[in-house]
């Protein structure tokens, strides 16, 4: 710019990075650009302002009514610019428009007894989070593309926000309640018979026709993105730290992340134990609570070469994982698997070893939501179909909880399936400890002062290490808190003979 120019003096050029600089009178390009009043005076809105109401005059009428469809400067998509999916007066409350305006819905649905509005990628986000709270199920249109559902699906997301404004455990779980609640209605329509998905151009990864809904005019679209994630993982695979092979995770089956090193260390305490004669003597054992299968497949790897595991879990999709990398590996004589809660009752032979890892979180048990669950409020999240078969629903969530009597129940069903002599090993958090879920006192601190049953054979507490790479959320100062103090405790008790 010219030296003593307006754009070089700080004023209201468009190269200004902070507001303008009132003036005594306009300036001639103020004068030439409409800026200044008929009486000479300099307009007293900022640069921003001033660009500010410009765009706002270019996409609506005067009287404020949304412009027609017209293209847009810069090549902006149509989408940005202009309010779409508006309701009228015409068009009713419950109906949800098309961005040209036109108003020809597919014919009615129903899904889990709730009305299905329709939508698409440009469908007010405002309006649909307004039906969605009154309960109503918005669906994607069939034939749209995926990728619109994506962004629809996100702009919902970030409507709900809050998200910055979390400064503790609770606040976090309520959002994220509150988050599957209100997103839980949002559909995407499939063919009934062969559970296709109705969209068009889906994106990568593609998942396995075996695992499509069948049955069901619709999925819940985060159930699909759950189950695009399960297909990432089995393309590649569990590859952990202490295992020599790689885990195929079935959808629904709840695993430790393997590139989170804090999530992770557990799996580092249990090695240490076993490296330390852990499975000396040990020919028979159960892993309760499997998960994935990685602790069954560390005891096989470091037991005797005829000692059998047998990995037990409430969650069928965890049971059919540890089958199929059983099968994989060619373990179906050594590594069994069947559904059961906490230790079977109805084991053909006294174990020499149980070990536990058992959910992070306590909570106030509720027999009529199950086992595991959070206490029934307004901003639970739902239960469907679709949560239960699909996206694994409530044995996720059985993962992270548990109910009061639950460690009472294990040590009760493990003191009775051991032989003299044998041992349980508890792989334990502080994390409920450090959010204020529970006090200083562990579970097995309690079964110790409470009977003489078990004696203390062995304890490792250790830190957890910290992430070498901050990822999305641990940012946060609560939370970053909470690793830094973050340990992990494997401790083994005997029974006593």
């Amino acid at each position: 710019p010219r030296e003593g120019s307006d754009r070089s003096s700080g004023g209201g050029g468009r190269y200004s990075q902070g507001a303008s600089k009132p003036r005594d009178s306009a300036s001639p390009r103020q004068a030439r650009r409409g800026n200044a009043n008929p009486a000479g005076k300099v307009d007293p809105r900022t640069s921003r302002q001033r660009s500010a109401d410009r765009a706002q005059r270019r996409t609506k009428h005067p009287d404020g009514a949304p412009r027609p469809n017209r293209g847009t400067r810069r090549g902006t998509p149509l989408s940005k610019t202009l309010p779409s999916s508006v309701p009228t007066e015409e068009d009713g409350d419950g109906e949800v428009m098309d961005t040209d305006g036109s108003s020809s819905p597919p014919p009615p649905a129903v899904w889990e007894g709730l009305p299905v509005e329709w939508a698409d990628g440009n469908t007010s986000a405002i309006q649909s989070i307004k039906r969605l709270k009154r309960g109503a199920a918005i669906a994607i249109r069939p034939d749209a593309p995926f990728t619109s559902a994506v962004k629809y699906y996100s702009r919902l997301k970030n409507r709900l926000g809050e998200r910055d404004s979390i400064n503790s455990f609770d606040e976090h779980q309520g959002y994220s309640r509150r988050v599957q609640r209100i997103l839980g209605g949002v559909l995407m329509p499939v063919d009934p018979v062969t559970g296709k998905p109705r969209l068009t151009d889906m994106l990568a990864p593609e998942v396995p026709t075996e695992w499509w809904p069948k049955g069901s005019e619709f999925i819940q679209l985060r159930a699909w993105f759950g189950l695009q994630n399960a297909a990432r993982w089995a393309a590649k695979g569990l590859k952990y730290h202490e295992l020599d092979s790689a885990i195929i995770p079935r959808p629904g089956c709840y695993f430790a992340v393997p590139t989170s090193k804090w999530v992770c260390a557990h799996f580092a305490g249990v090695e240490r134990w076993l490296l330390a004669d852990g499975m000396a003597g040990v020919e028979r054992a159960v892993d309760v609570g499997t998960g994935c299968g990685v602790i069954g497949m560390m005891l096989l790897k470091h037991g005797q070469p005829d000692a059998i595991v047998t990995s037990v879990d409430i969650n069928p999709a965890a049971v059919g994982t540890v089958e199929d990398t059983a099968k994989s590996l060619g373990l179906e004589d050594r590594w069994h698997a069947r559904i059961s809660d906490l230790v079977p009752t109805d084991l053909a032979q006294p174990q020499d070893l149980i070990v536990f890892n058992p959910p992070w979180f306590p909570t106030v048990p509720n027999p009529a939501e199950g086992a595991g669950r959070e206490p029934a409020d307004s901003d639970a999240p739902p239960r469907s179909r679709t949560d239960e078969i699909i996206d694994g629903g409530h044995w996720l969530e059985a993962a992270s909880y548990r109910d009061a009597a639950m460690m009472e129940r294990f040590f009760d069903g493990a003191h009775a399936a051991l032989r003299p002599g044998g041992k349980v090993c508890v792989i334990y958090s502080n994390y409920a400890q450090l959010v204020g879920r529970e006090s200083g006192v562990t579970p097995m601190d309690e079964e110790l002062a409470r009977s003489d049953r078990f004696e203390l054979a062995y304890s490792d507490i250790a830190p957890v290490p910290l992430p070498s790479k901050v990822k999305r959320g641990e940012e946060r100062e609560w939370k970053a808190a909470i690793i830094r103090k973050l340990t992990t405790t494997v401790c083994v008790l005997r029974k006593r003979e």
